[in-house]
């Protein structure tokens, strides 16, 4: 205790103390000595009485037994007479004290008192102290139990000596009690003086201890308030001060650790608790108010209503129940395991019935043997997070315009279709010219179109059947248990649905068809993909049918879908490994037989097949849009062939081919551009063919590349004319140089008048318009005059000559041709 009280309180504890024990220790060594005085008294006075006896027998012949007493009896009875008298009046003098004589001799007692009785006269017992001293021939002090006065005594014995022989012994004795009675009366004198200084010393050490307790009190009651303010530690003293400046720091510390608890949950959110190892709540952290009502107003937590509720109950009870055992299960297993647990999810229900979704994580709590006594944990409401999960697996599966399963949820589900190894039927379904509907009425509304075919064809499916949007303007279809005839019916069903009935977007009627494609499990495909698109290769056939129906899956299909996907896939290597070559055939001026130019035709050498033609693989490399790799690999190496020409001394235009996908994109005036300044070739020997499709579309956008083009420097031609929508209109407003007339109008110009009179028109037209005229495919003299006499400025075709080699092509351009009236000859 001395440790907390300050320097002072301690100088006065310790005076306080000092004169406590000084008065004790005065108290007990006076105390010893007036003992050890009042019993040296005593003995002197014994001492003088036993000598005044001894005075009083010296020359007393009474102690001499007469001979003619022979018993024992006698002689003890005859020194009694003698003795007694003078032993009663010497105690007469001497009253509370006692004194008598042994004989010797007779080894006995003879005379004592006071209260003397005869029975006294008897031998010394044999364990008394008196036996030992019986033989002193000194006087002994004697402290022990007297056997004549029945109590213990202080004593002296005194030998008597005759003749220098000891004959008997006289003792004179006082009370042990009596002793201490005397010693009392004296100390009970003195006892007021030593109680003044006890009294003293205790007041001052009360009013030292009783201030050291009243401080002591009040630190208790701050600590268990918890009211540690540190300015408050002045009223303390010595080393209490500073426990309480410790403790108040140590109390902040752990306050401001709590608070960054608490603030970490309140940020996060989660509810911290402890259970039992039964799984009942021992302590919840939702006990803020301020906490419980944003908890409230969030309702994240509100099946935690207040902690009260919750001490002493189970924590499983609010849990689902479907989720329940699990939970239970997976605590206990904790428990056993003496082990953690970790994001544990499970639901719980509201007291509005709503369901909820948590997380918990837990710890055990262990006491020093390390048993188990409960759980540590937080939970986390997870509900929002479900939520999103829940959102994005939807997006994940789903289609975000027309919430129709997507392509994945639609293998998928697929797949496990095919797993059960039933029959099934897979309908491709594409919406008829659904291209023309964005671009007139735009994508917004081709989007709500989508939406509306999207719910027709759900209200139109069987039990069962399950529709995805693939992209696009493409659905897909699978209808489980369902055979070819089955399917077909549906096909046929949906497809008149749609053209007989029109479909209300926006306060519109929208008139749609839709094409079909089916495939059958097992016939068609084992797998998903196998499935998708051998439906695929049926909607492709029915779209090229006309449109506005449905094909079945067959194996040519299959067949030419697969010679499709290969000859692709042997394009791009052709390209990578460079296995296109060009070749030229001249276009020929018939009256005077010069090479005015030639056009550049691209073939393909394959490693196996050998040499393929462009009509086998230019359709192709449409689709893929390789085409514009391919396209602007022509006109590089025609350029190059054409300089190479020109440097050689024999300038020819060189005709280029260009596809629509080609001229389309829109860098290719910047790609022509570029491919004239790296080969060097001046853009007058440089011809571009368009196709009569190219200029029919979009006339000011096509007339705007096409003015860009001729203001390269370049020439233009439109090729293949008369195949398409020819328009007096469109040929006005573009700047073309040359005209083209297709084969198809060569070959019957001399058998079919139709066909005379339609080129005929064409060749005066294009001279009406300042155009020349080039006629494709000439193969025989009879036409070669027709055109003659036509004044058709330029013939190409196997008349003069095939697409030949480069070096072959020279030799042509170099001798020209001589003509008679019959055929064509080039010069060698």
């Amino acid at each position: 205790m001395t440790r907390y009280l300050s320097i002072k309180s301690k100088i006065h504890l310790l005076t306080m103390l000092l004169i406590i024990f000084t008065a004790i220790g005065t108290f007990a060594i006076q105390t010893y000595q007036m003992w050890q005085d009042m019993e040296e008294r005593q003995f002197t006075q014994l001492q003088s009485m036993t000598e005044l006896l001894d005075q009083q027998l010296s020359g007393y012949q009474s102690l001499i037994i007469p001979e003619q007493l022979a018993s024992y009896e006698e002689q003890q009875g005859h020194l009694n007479q003698q003795l007694q008298p003078i032993i009663e009046q010497l105690l007469q003098a001497f009253p509370g004290y006692g004194a008598g004589f042994y004989s010797k001799g007779l080894q006995s007692i003879v005379a004592f008192g006071p209260n003397f009785d005869r029975l006294g006269l008897k031998d010394i017992r044999e364990s008394s102290k008196a036996r030992i001293v019986y033989d002193t021939l000194r006087p002994y002090r004697f402290t022990s139990f007297s056997q004549t006065r029945q109590a213990r005594v202080l004593a002296i014995i005194h030998p008597i000596i005759r003749d220098g022989h000891a004959i008997g012994h006289i003792w004179a004795n006082v009370a042990a009690q009596d002793f201490q009675q005397m010693f009392w009366q004296v100390m009970l004198k003195q006892l007021p003086v030593f109680s003044l200084i006890i009294l003293v010393g205790l007041l001052g050490t009360h009013l030292v201890v009783g201030r050291f307790q009243e401080s002591l009190s009040v630190f208790l009651h701050r600590v268990k308030g918890r009211d540690l303010d540190t300015r408050g530690a002045q009223q303390f003293t010595g080393e209490l001060q500073e426990i309480y400046t410790e403790v108040s720091r140590a109390y902040q510390h752990i306050s401001d650790s709590e608070k960054r608890f608490k603030d970490v949950i309140a940020a996060f959110d989660e509810i911290v608790w402890e259970t039992d190892a039964q799984g009942c709540y021992t302590y919840i952290s939702r006990d803020d108010q301020q906490l419980y009502r944003h908890a409230l107003r969030n309702e994240a937590l509100s099946y935690h209503p207040t902690p009260k509720n919750y001490i002493g109950h189970s924590c499983f009870q609010h849990v689902y129940t479907e989720d329940a055992e699990r939970v239970r299960s997976a605590f206990k297993d904790a428990i056993n395991e003496r082990r953690p647990f970790y994001d544990i999810e499970f639901r719980c229900s509201t007291g509005k019935g709503e369901i909820r979704w948590y997380k918990s994580s837990a710890v055990p709590i262990k006491n020093t043997h390390g048993q188990v006594l409960g759980m540590r944990g937080a939970t986390r409401d997870i509900t929002h997070s479900k939520q999103q999960e829940e959102q994005i697996r939807h997006l994940a599966y789903h289609d975000p315009l027309t919430d129709l399963p997507n392509r994945l949820d639609f293998v998928q589900t697929l797949a496990s279709l095919i797993s059960r190894r039933q029959n099934l039927a897979v309908l491709f379904i594409d919406v008829d010219r659904f291209k023309t509907i964005n671009d007139s009425l735009g994508h917004p509304f081709g989007d709500e179109v989508l939406r509306v075919v999207g719910r027709r064809l759900q209200n139109l499916l069987p039990t069962g059947a399950l529709l995805s949007r693939f992209g696009g303007d493409e659905f897909l279809l699978v209808v489980p248990d369902c055979l070819k005839k089955q399917a077909e019916l549906l096909a046929e069903s949906l497809i008149n649905d749609f053209h007989y009935r029109p479909m209300a977007v926006k306060d519109r009627n929208v008139n749609l068809t839709v094409s079909i494609g089916i495939s059958l499990y097992p016939q068609h495909g084992t797998s998903s993909e196998e499935l998708v698109k051998n439906a695929d290769v049926a909607l492709y056939q029915a779209k090229q049918s006309g449109r506005d129906g449905y094909q079945c899956c067959q194996a040519e299909m299959t067949q030419r879908a697969n010679e499709k996907l290969e000859l692709e896939q042997e394009l791009r290597s052709a390209l990578k490994h460079n296995q296109f070559f060009l070749v030229y055939q001249p276009q020929v001026n018939p009256e005077t037989g010069a090479v005015y130019g030639v056009e550049a035709l691209i073939r393909w050498q394959h490693p196996v097949k050998g040499v393929i033609s462009p009509f086998h693989f230019i359709p192709i490399a449409e689709e893929s849009q390789l085409i514009v790799s391919i396209g602007q690999w022509v006109l590089q190496q025609a350029c190059l062939q054409a300089k190479a020409w020109l440097d050689a001394g024999h300038p020819v235009k060189m005709a280029v081919n260009v596809s629509s996908i080609q001229f389309n994109q829109d860098n290719f005036i910047e790609q022509v551009k570029h491919t004239l300044e790296q080969t060097e070739l001046p853009a007058k020997w440089l011809e571009l063919e368009i196709t009569e499709s190219v200029a029919v579309k979009h006339l000011d956008w096509v007339r705007k590349r096409l003015l860009s083009l001729k203001a390269l420097g370049v020439n233009l031609a439109l090729d293949d004319f008369g195949t398409g929508f020819s328009s007096l209109s469109y040929l006005k407003q573009f700047p073309i140089d040359k005209l083209k007339i297709d084969r198809t109008f060569i070959m019957d110009i001399c058998h079919d008048s139709d066909e005379t009179v339609m080129t005929e028109a064409i060749i005066q037209m294009a001279h009406g318009l300042g155009m020349r005229v080039v006629a494709e495919g000439v193969e025989e003299s009879i036409q070669l005059d027709f055109l003659l006499a036509r004044h058709c400025e330029l013939i190409q075709g196997y008349l003069y000559s095939p697409p030949v080699a480069p070096d072959q092509c020279l030799a042509l351009i170099q001798s020209g041709f001589s003509l008679d009236s019959t055929k064509a000859e080039h010069v060698i």
